[in-house]
This record gives structure tokens, C-alpha cells and sequence, in this order.
């Protein structure tokens, strides 16, 4: 889980660059953003797999929402940087 928070963090970089940074970067804002969403899903894909041999449902559910949650705002920001690295490129 702390791979996808990480990359959550990293994602969250890459917009700010993407939208503020030197027009100049934006192209390596867009490869951050892209190869950080890459790390969310190995990291939730090593979650949800270990969540398969966990017994406590209530903890297994929680932690399924937790990284569910992840991917979801990290496909948006991956979307937002994105855009503004196309923005910059027009």
C-alpha cells in the first residue's frame, strides 16, 4: 500500500509541474506522471493478490475500498497532468 500512497505523491507532483513548471519539462511531467500511475497499479495489484490469503473480512474489505480509492484518484491525476502536458504542447 505505501507504493501506491507514494506514487499518489509523486502523481501529485508531476500535475503541479505539469501546470506550473517551465513549459520546458512539461514532456518529463507527462512521463513522471505516466510511469507513477504505472507504480499504483503494481502496488495495488501486489495488494490485492496478498488480500486473497487474508481471513479477517472486515480488514480485507477496508483495505480493497483503501486501494480502489488509490487508483481512482490516480487515474485522475494522471489524467489532469496529462492534459496539461498536452495543453503545453499546442
Amino acid at each position: 500500500m505505501k507504493v501506491c500512497t507514494r506514487s499518489l505523491r509523486v502523481l501529485g507532483l508531476a500535475l503541479q509541474v505539469a501546470e506550473q513548471g517551465n513549459p520546458s519539462a512539461a514532456s518529463d511531467a507527462g512521463v513522471g506522471a505516466l510511469l507513477a500511475a504505472t507504480a499504483l497499479e503494481g502496488g495495488a495489484l501486489n495488494v490485492q493478490i496478498n488480500l486473497g490469503s487474508i481471513k479477517d473480512e472486515a480488514f480485507r474489505g477496508a483495505q480493497t475500498e483503501r486501494v480502489r480509492a488509490a487508483q481512482s484518484q490516480g487515474q485522475a491525476l494522471r489524467d489532469k497532468a496529462l492534459a496539461a502536458v498536452r495543453g503545453k504542447l499546442a
